[in-house]
């Protein structure tokens, strides 16, 4: 799930900028400022979703989280202007919330201390491949199959994400 999560993610939000400025015309200070509001979102709304995903369960929050980000998407993709675009990114950052810090939680959780490290490095790994992958790939994707790709991708793998939780939930625990 992580490596999905990441290659969607990382298509979605690298290739938003691109977007942005093709489209709309901003330069690299606008889509700067962009980044920093995305990331004053993130920073501000993982603790919370951390907290609520304590609260409701790991499960719980990485089905939300996919939700979030799938109709943020999906609204997104629907929008033909900057601002839409830029509000759609927000409601996309805020279901991601819901999902990484998760994700980081699950790898570690029932471990033993020793095997934490070996956990948390195949994680990074993932994390790490499948992002090099987005970015590799990721302009030959927009050049084949245009933005709008950017934004249904990540939809469907976002929608493929939703499916393997409810798969795993229902799996007995390790």
């Amino acid at each position: 799930i992580e490596g999905l999560n990441s290659f969607g993610t990382v298509l979605y939000f690298t290739y938003l900028y691109f977007l942005l400025h093709f489209k709309f015309g901003f330069t690299d200070k606008a889509n700067l400022a962009v980044a920093a509001l995305l990331g004053f979102c993130y920073a501000l709304s993982s603790w919370q979703a951390g907290r609520l995903a304590q609260r409701w369960g790991y499960f719980a929050a990485l089905k939300l989280g996919f939700a979030i980000m799938a109709v943020g998407l999906l609204i997104g993709a629907q929008l033909h202007f900057a601002a839409g675009q830029i509000a759609a990114a927000v409601v996309v950052t805020l279901g991601m919330c819901f999902t990484w810090p998760v994700l980081e939680a699950l790898i570690s959780e029932n471990e033993t201390p020793d095997r934490v490290p070996h956990a948390v490095g195949i994680y990074n790994i993932t994390w790490a491949a499948t992002n090099a992958a987005a970015l590799f790939i990721g302009g030959a994707i927009i050049e084949k199959l245009g933005y709008q790709s950017i934004f249904y991708i990540p939809v469907g793998i976002a929608g493929l994400q939703f499916a393997l939780t409810l798969w795993l939930e229902k799996l007995p625990p390790p």
